[in-house]
């Protein structure tokens, strides 16, 4: 923000939806560190059995980028895992439309009974 000419500050201020709260969020110590982090780094140290899933619709955690990362940790870990895409659903695991979060407030499900019904499905397996 410091490195910002004065016009541009101001131009900033203007647009709709910008959130000084928000963007200054993003420049927080445990902000830039959750963006260095490499998930996979930690998922080959894992030593308990691990189900990962995702909905199709996140764009938060697109599962077309993570889904096979995560299956290389988890086998190189050498644990017992299962991976599950769940169709039509965004981050939250709500049946969306688009994915994008300004539609998490419009569904009226918290989570979908699938996706707890997976995980405990996977439990009783363990």
């Amino acid at each position: 923000m410091a490195s910002l000419t004065p016009e541009d500050k101001e131009s900033m201020n203007k647009q709709e939806g910008f959130s000084k709260q928000a963007f200054f969020a993003l420049n927080t110590p445990w902000f830039l560190q959750f963006l260095a982090l490499e998930p996979t780094e930690w998922l080959e140290k894992v030593k308990v059995p691990v189900l990962a899933v995702w909905g199709s619709k996140d764009l938060q955690v697109p599962p077309v980028q993570n889904k096979v990362p995560v299956e290389k940790a988890l086998d190189k870990a050498g644990v017992y895992y299962e991976t599950f895409v769940f169709d039509s659903m965004n981050h939250l695991f709500q049946k969306a439309v688009t994915g994008g979060i300004a539609e998490y407030a419009s569904i009226p499900t918290t989570i979908e009974p699938e996706v707890l019904e997976k995980m405990v499905e996977f439990i009783k397996k363990r």
